[in-house]
């Protein structure tokens, strides 16, 4: 599980940094995803309900229709810059930075179902998906982080 006060107790100051942590809730939801906006200032959780209220987007990638919350509607409601490069890291610790031109195409999604359903455990319960773009769909995503 990722979060709490483990997660919290590993997390350093950022200074102006905006970090992104997505994992797993604990709470009555199922274990559906949930996202904390920490840094520059910045302390907020979001649910899945949240982001499924949020503005959705449907892409298809690898013969799959994923949905999820655009990065460009996304990245600057939780306060970060589309004019600046994410880095996105899974739970393995695999990382790819995308370049604002990713962050600002339609089709690029912070995902939460994959054909009608919850994402399967080896893929969520957040993915970030950029179709087209090789290596920059990351699985199981705990952290957006931004400089």
């Amino acid at each position: 599980m990722y979060g709490g006060a483990a997660m919290r107790s590993r997390l350093r100051p950022l200074g102006l940094a905006v970090l992104l942590l997505v994992g797993a809730c604990s709470g009555g939801d199922g274990g559906a995803g949930r996202v904390e906006v920490q840094g520059a200032g910045v302390a907020r959780a979001w649910t899945q309900a949240e982001l499924v209220a949020m503005p959705a987007g449907t892409v298809e990638y690898h013969g799959k229709q994923y949905t999820g919350v655009p990065l460009v509607a996304l990245v600057p409601a939780l306060g970060l810059k589309v004019d600046a490069p994410l880095t996105a890291t899974a739970a393995d610790g695999y990382t790819q930075t995308l370049a604002p031109e990713v962050l600002g195409r339609a089709d690029a999604l912070l995902a939460y179902t994959v054909d009608g359903g919850p994402l399967p455990a080896d893929a969520g319960p957040l993915r970030l998906v950029v179709p087209g773009a090789r290596g920059l769909s990351v699985k199981q995503v705990v952290r957006l982080g931004q400089p």
